[in-house]
Order: C-alpha cells, then structure tokens, then sequence
C-alpha cells in the first residue's frame, strides 16, 4: 500500500519543556530528537507530515527533516498544561485550509518518543480504517501489573492498590491479565470523531502494540541517557524520508548480527574469513548439494567470495557452529520483505558427520525465534523438496501449505516439492524445544530470549 490519500501527521514539540529544557532539540544518536518523529512520518504511508510547535528553531530542523511548517502555535497552545485536543484541532485545521479539503485521518506523534517505526504508524492507520475505530493508539505491555502496586500516605504507609494481598497468584505475572499502557508515540484518529468528542482517545477504541526497546518516552534527562544508550545497543537509525514516487526505503539487518545460542548449536556471523577449502568442498559435494538448485556447477573460492559480498543489507548468512565439530554448515535468513513483515530461511548442513542429529533442527530453530523474537516478522517460508529439512520444520511447529509433484528431477526420477512455513509465531505456538540454560529465566519458558534488535524496522 503507498500513501494514503486524505491523511496529515501531525508532529508536536515545544520548547518550553520544564523537567528537560529544549529536550527535542537536544541530540539523540547525533541527531535532534524531533528529527526521529518526523523522519518516521515521512516514511510511512502518511499523505502528508506537518509540525506543530511555538519555537522556529524547531520549526526549522522539522523543516530541513522534510515536515511541513504551516504556522507557529499560538503561546496559549505552547503552555504546560494546553490540552492535547486543542493542540491537533489547531493542526488540523490549518492542514484543512492548506490542502483545500478535509483531511479523513490525523495521527498525532509526540517527538518524545523517538523509536516510532513508520510500520508502527501504518499498522494504526490500517487498523483505524479496517476497524472503524475513533481512535488506534501505539502501547507497550505493562511490566509491572496493577496488583503490585501501592498507593502511600505521607508517612508512606502502604496500602494495595487493588483490594487485596499481594499473595498467591497475585504474586506471579504470568497468572495475571495482561495490561498495556500508551508508549506515546502515535495516535491515529478519524477527523470526524476527533472533532465530534474533541477529546485524543476517541471510542471506540483499538491499540498497535510496540516493543518496549522502542517505546522510551523521553520525560526525565535519564531518559534521554536510556534512549541513547538503548538505541546504542540495538543499532537504531533514523528512517529515511521518501517522497510519493520513491520505492520505499529498505529497512536493512543490523551488523555485527547476533550470536544465537542453543543446547548444541551457535549461529554466528558468516564472513570471508570461513570461506575454506572444506567449505568450497561442501558447496561442491554432489550429495550435500543433492536438493539444491546449483544442478552441479562448481563453485570456485572468487565465486563464492563475490558471493558474499553482493548479499544485500537484507539478508543474514550465519555459520552453524556444534562444538568440537566446528563450522558445519550455513544458514540463510532473508532477503527480509520488510514490507510484508516475511522471509526465507534456507540452510546447508556441509559436515556429513553432523548429519541425523538434530542440528539442521535446532539451526533452523534459533534463526525462526530470531525472525519472530527479534526482527518482529510475521512470518516465514521456505520451498524443498528435502525430506530432512521437512521434517526438521515441522518438528518446530512449521505447516506444510503446498505440494508440488514431482517439481524436482534428481537422478533417481522427480520427487514432490513442498512449500513450508510459520505464521505469528507467538500466537500459534508454544515451543518447549530445549535451548542453552545461558537463555533461560526462573520465571519464563524455555524459549529462545532476544539479546538484540535490528535497526528501526517496520513493526
């Protein structure tokens, strides 16, 4: 889907902020804060993307960032305690006029979150009109629920803030609701029920959750020192604008990846430096390659070297090492349809003593977790017509979605091809496949812990 006709983002920042002056134009990762927003903006399928704020210094970074300046906010909008409603009704009427007609959607963005993904902006744009909803607002899950909380007198005496005693089941998150709380960072209404209930939540309504790495809302200078710190860590960058005719921008893998540990297995990033004679003997063994479409072409080291090196940003080759054995095969994750929120995995086991022993299986698990857990796709496939592989997917909770007879020749005569896949994985499975204790929490499953994320992704 491209840009949505009839939609304005409204971004808001002001300079009069009391607990961290002039925060959003302070600089996160080298970049001023109201930037992040804006650049989010452009990149999603709003129409169009204006600024709000009484400060034409901001103005002017939301401009050079490609925002819309259409006016400065009266000072009576720019106090402490202006109300949210007013402040967009505002917008909204001065992009009404600009345009020339009535916008059909607004979504508001507070610069103060700044790891809004332009995915995260068009999962509640698409939810709003898919809906009906007055209002789709971003959340991230509540890490500490309700009935853990207190409320305290003076002489901080404590009382529950849920009726009861903190006890029992109450004492256990994973027996509890689950709660989320607004992160902030977007809010997608319909024009016409914004102005009807002139008020931001306007019913009925729906919420896009996002992660929480992602859903820092910058009040407090040690937010300020987290975000820099978490987007540090993960590999943030800013989105890039794109105009109506430009493709949109590719979202690419983090580098260095990850190393995924498991029982047995480490998935780690493949380079040049692996590219060994057992390698190349691998890529050129008839047996190994038997499934594959190389239909037995040689592959010599430049080639395999030129290879690597023309893999674009979106695809992810990591070295399956099992102890003592080493390097004993590859696995492939990508290229990534960020777009549509999937990927291919492919994978080659070269080491034939590694062979029926569950590697390929625990392999292909690490990297589906990864794809779901940390790159927050929605799914993946993968088309063979090797039994071996077949089976290790389903073990995993993959599902057989198509069968093609005898699509592939080997010497033996044609056999079936099977298109697999797994969708949503958290909501359709519950994997108890074992993985390293170094993964592992008292409190959670046994289930593979993301340890990082790739850079602002569409969510």
């Amino acid at each position: 889907m491209g840009k949505q006709a009839g939609t304005v983002g409204v971004v808001v920042a002001r300079r009069k902020s009391k607990r961290v002056p002039g925060k959003v134009l302070r600089p996160l990762l080298g970049v001023p804060l109201v930037a992040w927003s804006v650049r989010a903006a452009l990149a999603s399928n709003l129409e169009r993307v204006i600024i709000s704020t009484e400060d034409s210094e901001i103005a002017g970074i939301a401009k050079a960032h490609g925002a819309e300046v259409l006016f400065l906010r009266p000072a009576a909008l720019a106090e402490d305690f202006a109300e949210d409603q007013d402040i967009l009704l505002h917008a909204l009427d001065a992009a009404d006029h600009h345009a020339g007609h009535a916008h059909r959607s607004v979504v508001l963005l507070q610069s103060t979150t700044p790891f809004v993904a332009p995915g995260d902006i068009d999962r509640c744009l698409d939810r709003l009109h898919a809906t009906g909803a007055g209002c789709v607002f971003t959340v991230r899950k509540a890490t500490e629920p309700p009935e853990w909380m207190f409320t305290v007198t003076r002489e901080m005496q404590a009382t529950p803030f849920r009726p009861g005693s903190l006890e029992k089941e109450r004492q256990h998150a994973q027996k509890l609701p689950g709660y989320y709380l607004p992160n902030g960072a977007a809010y997608a209404m319909r024009a016409d029920a914004v102005r009807a209930q002139r008020r931001i939540y306007c019913e009925p309504l729906y919420c896009v959750e996002m992660p929480p790495e992602r859903s820092i809302d910058i009040d407090e200078e040690i937010d300020l020192v987290t975000a820099e710190a978490v987007g540090r860590h993960f590999g943030f960058t800013l989105a890039g604008a794109r105009s109506v005719s430009e493709p949109r921008q590719p979202m690419a893998l983090a580098v260095p990846l990850p190393e995924l540990v498991g029982a047995r297995v480490t998935l780690r990033r493949f380079d040049a430096s692996q590219i060994s004679a057992g390698y190349l003997a691998w890529l050129n063994d008839a047996e190994v390659n038997r499934f594959s479409r190389r239909g037995g072409r040689t592959t010599t080291e430049a080639e395999a070297r030129q290879y690597l090196a023309d893999r674009s940003a979106d695809e992810a080759i990591f070295a399956i090492h099992v102890g003592a054995l080493g390097h004993v095969g590859n696995l492939k994750l990508g290229p990534v349809d960020w777009v549509n929120r999937r990927s291919d995995i492919s994978i080659l086991i070269g080491e034939r003593s590694a062979w029926g022993r569950g590697i390929g299986t625990e392999a292909l698990y690490l990297a589906t977790r990864f794809a779901f857990d940390v790159l927050r796709l929605n799914r993946v496939d993968a088309g063979s017509a090797n039994p071996a592989f077949i089976k290790a997917v389903t073990k995993i909770g993959w599902k057989t979605e198509g069968l093609l007879r005898e699509r592939v020749r080997l010497e033996t005569g044609y056999v079936d091809w099977r298109r697999n896949s797994l969708a949503s994985w958290a909501r359709s499975v519950q994997s108890t496949y074992p993985v390293s204790r170094r993964t592992r929490s008292r409190n959670r499953p046994s289930v593979f812990q993301p340890i990082f994320v790739t850079a602002l992704m569409k969510a």
